[in-house]
């Protein structure tokens, strides 16, 4: 058991390091192309689901940008919330607001919005960054562990979409037990779901 356990730490940190080192190589150019791809194909799926609260990310410069999925949906008036990560409590979804937002860095570092907190409950979708995805729904995060413990606090009727670039995707993720599987995985050209591949122009007839 410790030696499996020290194999997947080492296939973990080795991913990693490859696919940052593959997002580190990317153009401004090629993020916006596959970044408008990715939020055309989230915006889809959110609607066939026909939700109403959903939950987003600000992304990091090697992240896949959501603005085109935030924006409409903001403009619709629907319940947009990103996460904010708290000391000692994980992920918060905060309501995003189209007007007067204003923004700080959270625990881990990375920029969140400030503003309410929103029930669990309130999400009926949810859209899951990473270094690494499989087909099977199977992600590897930045080794913090914060989705994989709030993303079982969600209702069971809620959808988790995991995104990435074309380039994270492998044929297996190394995970442990507290992993967190995913019930999409939408790149710029893909999108799999249950571990069914599906072309992205038939791929959100539900």
């Amino acid at each position: 058991m410790e030696g499996e356990a020290t194999s997947t730490i080492q296939a973990k940190k080795w991913l990693r390091e490859r696919n940052q080192t593959l997002l580190r190589g990317m153009t401004d150019a090629q993020r916006a192309e596959g970044s408008t791809k990715i939020a055309e194909s989230v915006y889809l799926i959110a609607t066939a689901w026909r939700a109403s609260g959903v939950m987003s990310y600000l992304n990091m410069r090697s992240e896949p940008d959501m603005t085109l999925l935030h924006n409409p949906w903001m403009a619709a008036d629907r319940p947009l919330m990103a996460p904010r990560v708290a000391a000692g409590s994980g992920i918060a979804p905060v309501l995003l607001k189209r007007k007067d937002a204003s923004f700080s860095l959270d625990a881990s570092g990375v920029r969140a919005p400030d503003g309410a907190t929103v029930a669990t409950e309130a999400i009926d979708l949810v859209v899951v960054p990473g270094l690494a995805f499989d087909p099977m729904g199977r992600r590897l995060g930045r080794g913090g562990g914060y989705y994989d413990r709030f993303l079982p606090r969600l209702r069971r009727q809620a959808v988790t979409v995991g995104v990435c670039f074309d380039e994270q995707v492998v044929d297996l993720v190394p995970t442990d037990p507290h992993d967190w599987r995913l019930q999409y995985v939408v790149t710029p050209t893909r999108v799999w779901w249950f571990g069914r591949l599906q072309p992205r122009t038939s791929a959100l007839s539900l």
